[in-house]
C-alpha cells in the first residue's frame, strides 16, 4: 500500500511539474505571435500523446516538428525561394525556447507515462489479490463457485487431452434454513467449520473443495474412478453427520450426496453439461 501511495505522489508531482513547464512555455512562446502559438500547440500535443501512448509518439511529433521547421528554414535561406505558407519565419530565440520546452515536456511526459503504467500494473496485481481473497469462503475455507467452474473446466480439458478421470461429488445440506432458524448463525458457522475440517482430513490434498451457494458443497476428487466412490460416500456420511454444538449438545446433520465421474469418453464441452448429469446442481 505504501508503494501504491508513493506512486500516486510521484504522479501528482510529475503532473504539477509538467503543467508548470507547459504554462511557462506558453508565456515564453506566445510573445512570438503565430509561430509561438503553433509551437505551444506542438508542445501540448507532445505532452498528451506521450502521457497516453509513450515516448515513441511524443518523439514522432518532435521529429515531424523538426522536419517542418527545417523545410521552412531551408526554403527561405538555402534555396532563397520562400515557401508559400501562412506561417511566419521563426527566429533563433524562439527556436531555442521551443527546443528546451519540447525536450522538458517530452522527458516529464515520459516519466508520467511510466508511472501511470506502473500504477496500473500494481492496481491489477492488487485486484487479483483481492479476487483471490474473496474466492475463499470465510467459514469453511473452501473455494467459491467462480474458482470451482474454472478448475472443473481445466480438469475436463486435462482429461480430454491426457486421459484419466475425476469424480465430482455434490454434498447438499438438507434443512439448512430450518437449522439456521433454530440454532442461529453462530451455531451454523461452528457446525460448518467443523464439518469442513473433517472433510479436509478425509479427502486428499490433491482434491478440490468448494462451497456452492449456502447449503451445497462440491468436492472434486482427482483420478478417483466411480468404483471407489461408495467407500468415499460412506466415510463422508459417517464423518460429516454428527457434530457437537457450542453448547455441547450433539446434533445429526442430514445430507444428500450425488456423484458424477468424468473420463475421456464423455467429451463434454462446458461445465454446465457436467452439472446437468446431477440433480443437485
Amino acid at each position: 500500500m505504501k508503494t501504491y501511495l508513493r506512486g500516486e505522489l510521484y504522479i501528482f508531482i510529475g503532473i504539477m511539474t509538467t503543467v508548470i513547464v507547459l504554462f511557462a512555455s506558453y508565456i515564453a512562446l506566445s510573445s512570438y505571435g503565430t509561430s509561438g502559438y503553433i509551437a505551444v500547440c506542438i508542445v501540448g500535443a507532445t505532452m498528451v500523446l506521450t502521457m497516453l501512448y509513450g515516448v515513441v509518439y511524443g518523439g514522432l511529433i518532435t521529429i515531424i516538428a523538426v522536419i517542418g521547421i527545417g523545410i521552412v528554414l531551408i526554403s527561405n535561406t538555402a534555396i532563397n525561394t520562400p515557401l508559400q505558407v501562412n506561417v511566419p519565419m521563426p527566429d533563433l530565440h524562439m527556436l531555442v525556447l521551443f527546443a528546451v520546452a519540447q525536450l522538458l515536456i517530452l522527458m516529464m511526459a515520459t516519466l508520467l507515462h511510466n508511472q501511470f503504467h506502473k500504477l496500473a500494473t500494481r492496481s491489477t496485481v492488487m485486484a487479483e489479490h483481492i479476487q483471490t481473497l474473496i474466492a475463499v469462503d470465510e467459514v469453511t475455507q473452501f473455494d467459491n463457485e467462480t474458482r470451482m467452474r474454472q478448475e472443473i473446466s481445466r480438469e475436463m480439458k486435462r482429461v480430454d487431452r491426457h486421459g484419466g478421470c475425476f469424480t465430482m461429488l455434490v454434498f447438499t445440506f438438507i434443512h439448512y434454513d430450518e437449522f439456521l432458524q433454530t440454532y442461529g448463525e453462530k451455531e451454523m458457522q461452528h457446525v460448518l467449520r467443523k464439518m469442513a475440517e473433517k472433510v479436509t482430513e478425509l479427502l486428499r490434498a490433491s482434491d478440490y473443495k468448494y462451497r456452492f451457494g449456502q447449503q451445497q458443497f462440491v468436492f472434486l476428487l482427482i483420478e478417483t474412478p466411480e468404483e471407489m466412490m461408495p467407500n468415499v460416500v460412506k466415510k463422508l456420511h459417517e464423518e460429516a453427520s454428527k457434530h457437537p454444538l457450542l453448547t455441547g449438545r450433539k446434533v445429526t446433520l442430514h445430507f444428500t450426496i450425488e456423484t458424477v465421474t468424468y473420463d475421456d469418453t464423455m467429451r463434454l464441452t462446458t461445465v454446465e453439461e457436467l452439472f446437468s448429469r446431477t440433480n443437485a446442481l
